[in-house]
């Protein structure tokens, strides 16, 4: 008898092997399954952003406030310090000596170094200017600034916003002898009168011009 046989015919044909291999289970597949390169934005990734952008918003607004603040801090240093150069001037004058309007000139106080602080500018022609861009001017106090036989300066402070006019007059309210405060344009009325405290709502209502355009008109006694 002839045997005729080849390698092929001791293993099985491919057909064969396909017909006999039984599918894996569906679940198994999926794991097995090679994992996509496409990935979108999870919603861990989604929240960080948010939350990110909300620290910088925070952020920049708390940097505000703080430069908002550091500029009333200076008005209010500012202020002292022409509280006693008032004091001080008006000593070495003597009674009457603000009465003459010639020892109240802008350029005259300006020479005296009433003005030689942080936060004024001093232009050649002695025009003072506040942080806030706004004219500084000086008067002889009315005798409705101050109380009658007194003598002392008015300093307006114009060009201020609504928030730095409402803090500053709260916060000089132990130095200043009377305080105005109002927009420039219709002119500035008591928030504190002679002698008495600030008025916290005569304040806010006076304080209350949209930008830069209320001042506050503070009087100093020389004594």
């Amino acid at each position: 008898m002839n045997f005729q046989f080849s390698i092929f015919s001791i293993f099985p044909s491919k057909d064969c092997i396909m017909k006999n291999v039984t599918p894996l289970p569906l679940a198994l597949q999926r794991r097995t399954a090679r994992p996509s390169t496409q990935r979108g934005i999870t919603t861990v990734q989604i929240a960080i952003g948010i939350l990110v952008s909300i620290i910088a918003l925070v952020g920049s607004f708390g940097g505000f406030q703080y430069v908002a603040q550091a500029k009333v801090n200076t008005d209010i240093n500012i202020l002292a310090d022409l509280k006693t150069s008032t004091v001080r001037y008006g000593s070495t004058l003597g009674p009457g000596g603000f009465i003459a309007t010639t020892n109240v000139t802008m350029a005259q106080l300006n020479n005296l170094g009433f003005f030689a602080l942080t936060g004024l500018t001093v232009a050649s022609d002695a025009s003072v200017k506040n942080q806030y861009n706004g004219a500084v001017a000086v008067a002889v106090a009315a005798n409705t600034d101050i109380e009658p036989g007194t003598e002392g300066l008015n300093f307006t402070f114009s060009g201020l916003p609504s928030a730095a006019c409402r803090d500053i007059a709260s916060r000089i309210d132990n130095i200043a002898h009377s305080i105005k405060a109002g927009i420039k344009a219709g002119g500035a009325v008591f928030v504190k009168t002679r002698g008495a405290a600030v008025d916290a709502v005569a304040t806010a209502t006076n304080c209350a011009g949209t930008g830069n355009v209320n001042e506050l008109v503070v009087t100093f006694s020389r004594s």
